[in-house]
This record gives structure tokens, C-alpha cells and sequence, in this order.
């Protein structure tokens, strides 16, 4: 007899779509891979964008539907939809559930909508349990912050109805979650060494911001997954005896046919401090210094980072949040990651290298991927990051060079297997 698929439940606060950003691609990939694998996933969203919650019914889009199911704090899933009823007052509401009944009718499951009114009808006994506080609050909550009780609450709720083999926490701080829950692998998942970057917060406790808080945090699960050898020394002296799992973002190689387009630079990412601090000095510092030297190079930043840039500069072109960034990458001679500051990997450098694209970096953006510095031409001035993408741009020849060996470089070390295999392995329930 074949054996049923294993049942892992994930909970996240942060958005879980590729397109958002880099820790959201590095989170679905790790999904998609598992849901190849044998794995039947459940993703438990704690924290709804409000471009979600404002559309509701909201469909979840089609890629995320192959890969995992999805459920959202606040939201009622039917048919590939989520409806966000206490979004729009009472009225919406009404509505929204006389659809729902409606379609559970039309598809013969109408009595489950007959059995939740008559419950709604019996009088409370003295043993009924206070309810959470409402979920739809909780979008005010902290993305860092310990779960709350409504987070804990439909978080048990999923667990009852999932009944999941294993559980994946999407950051440490999300820990909490994972109480009672012993008997199954559980693991967390960690794009960073949080307390490195994070302010304390007073009276938190535990906090991840220190590394004490951290480490109490990540304890709560039998696994902890390090995105680089760098954060799984630094978990190792928090927790000798806890096993890490390096788990890299994988990348496939995808190298993109076609001619770039000449003098086109490109830079990607979300809203972040370290994303803002980076691309506003480029625009200062280097990209003046690159326009002098080359008036038609232009610049295209993709991702909600482009909000920030107030004055945009000559050359310069805001594309906002990009759904398909396959033609943005097809078209770069060059792609940039000039930060200054930041912990963990570099999602965006990942990205590039798996497009065999040219990639000029400051040292910060190498971190946890050393074997990506041949491939790369690596910049610790202004004056050195201009000179890099104008070379690119100015030779063909090595700009080809580049992303040739950055190629090789992600087959040799970011397959997906290789990456993603000891996670599998680990949240395998044990026959």
C-alpha cells in the first residue's frame, strides 16, 4: 500500500508569493519543491496584505493553487477564493456568506452551511470557551512581534482541521506556535540572524532582537533552517547541541535566449531599510558617475523599492512591483546589488545569477554566497561599483563571461536537491 502524502502545515506572517520579494520567493520555493517531493502543504497566512483584504472575494493566484492550499487570517477559502467579510461591514458580510452558501449548494455540500446556522442557533452552555479576540485586528500587529492570542487561536484552529504530520514557523519569532505540538518534526525556517538586525522591543520577552530571545525562540523546534553556512555558525553558539540544516534558496538555471538590450541596467527589490539605504546611495553616488560616462545608460528598479525614490534622477525608470520579471531580467546588461548594510542571503543576487546575468556587487551582497565572488565583479566604492557596470555595459564580451560562470556556479551548488533535500528529509514523518 502506497503512503498517503505527508501533511505539512506552514505558518507565516510574512506575504508567501514569489513576486513579493525575496524572503517570500524563498519560502515558496522551498513549498513548491516539497509539493514535488510528496508533500501536500498548507500555508496559514497570519498577517493579509491590505492589496488582499481590499479585493475580496480575492483569488489566489494560480501558481500558489499548484503548489499549496492556502488559508487566511480574517478570510473564509472557497473554490480558490478568499472572502474578507468583516473588511466590508455587516451588509458585505451578509453577502459574502449568502455566496458562499450559494456555491456550497450548487455543488451538493449545502447541508455543512445548514449544520454551521444550526450551531449558530443553540444557546451556549457555561463550558463554552471565551472566543478569540477577532482576527481582522490583527492586521495592526507588529511583523516581528510574538503571535497573539487570535494568531494562536486560528493558527489551532488549522492544526484541528489539517491534522498536519509536520509544521514549518516562517521566522523565529513565530515560535511560540509550535507549543504542544512535540510530537511532530517541526522546524523554523530563518532568512536571517534576526537579533543582528532587529530593534529591542521593552518588555518583550522573549525578544528575538537579542541573541538571548533568539535563541529561546528557535529551541521550540527540533529543526532550525539557516539559509547560509554564515547564520548556521552563528545558531551553532546559540544552540550547540540543536541541529542546523543549511537550506540555501535554490535556483535553477534559466539563462534567457535573445540579445539585452544595450546599456540597460536593473536593479530588484522589495520595501526594506537595507534595500532603501543601497539604491539611494547608487543613485548618489555611482550612478551619476556611470551617466558620465555613458548618457544612454538607463535604469530600471523593479519592486516596491521604486515607492522611496522621491527625485528620480536622469536615466532612471520606476517599474514598481513587476508580476513576471523574466522580460526585466532579458533585457539587463547588467543587474546591481549595491548594499551597504544587511544579514542573510541575497535573494536578488540568487535570482540574477540563475538568469546567467552580469552582476556587479558590493561585498555585503556576497554574504553566504562566497562562491558566487569569481563570478561576480565585486565593489566597495562608489567610484569602484560605476567602473564595474560600466564595463559591462561597454563589453559584451564580458558581460557573456560573467553570467557563463555565475551559471555554473548555481548548478554546482543551487539545485534544488541540494538545497531543499535534508529539509524533505527532516520533515519526514519516520515510517
Amino acid at each position: 500500500m502506497a503512503r498517503r502524502p505527508t501533511r505539512l502545515l506552514v505558518a507565516t506572517r510574512h506575504n508567501p508569493f514569489p513576486e513579493n520579494d525575496g524572503a517570500g520567493a524563498y519560502l515558496f520555493d522551498l513549498i513548491e519543491y516539497l509539493s514535488t517531493r510528496g508533500f501536500v502543504t498548507e500555508v496559514a497566512w497570519l498577517h493579509a496584505d491590505g492589496a488582499v483584504k481590499n479585493n475580496s472575494p480575492w483569488r489566489i493566484p494560480a501558481h500558489f493553487q499548484r503548489a499549496a492550499r492556502l488559508h487566511i487570517i480574517g478570510g473564509l477559502t472557497l473554490a480558490g477564493k478568499i472572502w474578507f467579510p468583516a473588511e466590508h461591514g455587516h451588509g458585505a458580510k451578509a453577502r459574502a456568506l449568502n455566496t458562499i452558501k450559494v456555491s456550497l449548494k450548487s455543488i451538493g455540500l449545502g447541508f455543512l452551511f445548514s449544520a454551521r446556522e444550526a450551531r449558530k442557533k443553540q444557546p451556549a452552555s457555561s463550558s463554552t470557551p471565551t472566543p478569540a479576540p477577532a482576527s481582522g485586528s490583527l492586521t495592526k500587529a507588529s511583523w516581528s512581534a510574538l503571535p497573539s492570542p487570535a494568531e494562536h487561536a486560528f493558527f489551532e484552529k488549522r492544526v484541528r482541521a489539517f491534522r498536519p504530520d509536520a509544521i514549518l514557523v516562517n521566522y523565529c519569532w513565530l515560535a511560540p506556535l509550535l507549543a504542544g505540538h512535540d510530537a511532530l518534526p517541526t522546524a523554523i525556517l530563518s532568512c536571517d540572524v534576526v537579533s543582528q538586525r532587529l530593534d529591542r522591543t521593552p518588555g518583550l520577552d522573549p525578544d528575538p532582537a537579542t541573541p538571548e530571545g533568539e535563541a529561546r525562540l528557535l529551541a521550540a523546534a527540533r529543526h532550525i533552517l539557516a539559509i547560509s553556512e554564515d547564520d548556521a555558525a552563528i545558531f551553532r553558539t546559540f544552540l550547540p547541541s540543536r541541529p542546523i540544516i543549511i537550506t540555501p534558496k535554490a535556483a535553477e538555471p534559466r539563462p534567457l535566449p535573445g540579445p539585452t538590450v544595450p546599456d540597460r541596467v536593473l536593479f530588484v527589490g522589495g520595501i526594506n531599510d537595507f534595500n532603501r539605504e543601497g539604491i539611494l546611495w547608487f543613485l548618489r553616488e555611482a550612478w551619476p558617475l556611470i551617466r558620465e560616462k555613458n548618457p544612454r545608460a538607463l535604469l530600471h528598479i523593479c519592486g516596491g523599492i521604486g515607492s522611496i525614490v522621491n527625485d528620480v534622477p536622469p536615466g532612471v525608470v520606476i517599474r514598481g512591483r513587476v508580476p513576471d520579471l523574466t522580460a526585466e531580467y532579458a533585457e539587463a546588461s547588467a543587474v546591481i546589488v549595491p548594499l551597504l548594510n544587511g544579514s542573510g542571503v541575497k535573494i536578488k543576487l540568487v535570482e540574477a545569477a540563475s538568469y546567467g546575468k552580469a552582476v556587479v556587487t558590493t561585498p555585503i551582497g556576497l554574504q553566504g554566497l562566497g562562491f558566487f565572488r569569481p563570478a561576480v565583479i565585486e565593489a566597495s566604492s562608489a567610484t569602484a561599483f560605476a567602473d564595474g557596470v560600466s564595463r559591462i555595459l561597454a563589453d559584451a564580451s564580458t558581460q557573456r563571461t560573467l553570467g557563463e560562470n555565475l551559471l555554473q556556479q548555481v548548478i554546482q551548488h543551487l539545485s534544488r536537491d541540494i538545497a531543499y533535500g535534508p529539509v524533505l528529509r527532516a520533515l519526514s514523518p519516520t515510517p
